[in-house]
């Protein structure tokens, strides 16, 4: 069972998935949604699955 980070009632969303949070979004909330970003980032510059 997956729970959702703290940011997920900010995200936005395309036809592709996640594209963003919301501009009012709390500061606290945005950098946790920074910090997953580049989380995410790292995986796929190592090569590596992204955890689920």
């Amino acid at each position: 069972m997956m729970v959702e980070p703290t940011w997920w009632k900010y995200a936005i969303f395309n036809d592709n998935g996640l594209c963003g949070i919301a501009d009012n979004a709390p500061a606290e909330e945005k950098e946790k949604y920074d910090q997953y970003v580049a989380e995410k980032e790292a995986y796929i510059k190592a090569g590596k699955p992204i955890p689920k």
